[in-house]
């Protein structure tokens, strides 16, 4: 199913993110590169069926074919920035048919899965290391799945057959 060019509206999660004093966005990409980003700095992202688009303030914008991001970040940056591992999460099956587990090395707090118009579809708080989560009343398309455990937050892609 194709999806209509849209703004992921981050608001949610940016207002969360910001309130807990995490200041920057990280794209990593799967060839293993990183790129970070002011929160301040964003006015807004957008998504399209093949890509991801930050546009900043200063009017510049970054682009990220979708298939080519591994999973964005958001963590503190004032003293020190925090690593969130790849190895402290994993989610599969990724593409996912009528279930996926998110595995976590800590206590996921709270989970929030957003559609591709940013309105979140899922949010619940599960404290524990390992969820299931029924899918199969998921449209067919492109979520962001974000994980809190204690200050980290980690966003990542899911792919709903």
């Amino acid at each position: 199913m194709k999806l209509k060019t849209s703004i992921l509206l981050l608001f949610g999660i940016m207002t969360t993110v910001i309130s807990v004093g995490q200041n920057k966005l990280y794209v990593y990409e799967t060839d293993n590169s990183m790129q970070s980003y002011l929160l301040t700095e964003i006015r807004k992202i957008t998504f399209t069926d093949e890509s991801m688009f930050i546009n900043q303030l200063t009017e510049e914008t970054a682009s990220y074919p979708v298939g080519d991001i591994a999973y964005l970040s958001f963590t503190e940056s004032t003293v020190s920035i925090p690593v969130f591992s790849t190895e402290n999460v994993s989610v599969y099956p990724n593409p996912a048919g009528n279930e996926f587990t998110i595995s976590h090395s800590g206590i996921v707090s709270e989970l929030k899965v957003f559609d591709s118009q940013g309105r979140t579809i899922l949010h619940e708080f599960p404290e524990t290391e390992k969820i299931k989560i029924k899918s199969e009343t998921f449209p067919t398309g492109i979520y962001l799945l974000q994980i809190t455990s204690g200050n980290e937050k980690i966003v990542k892609k899911l792919i709903k057959n």
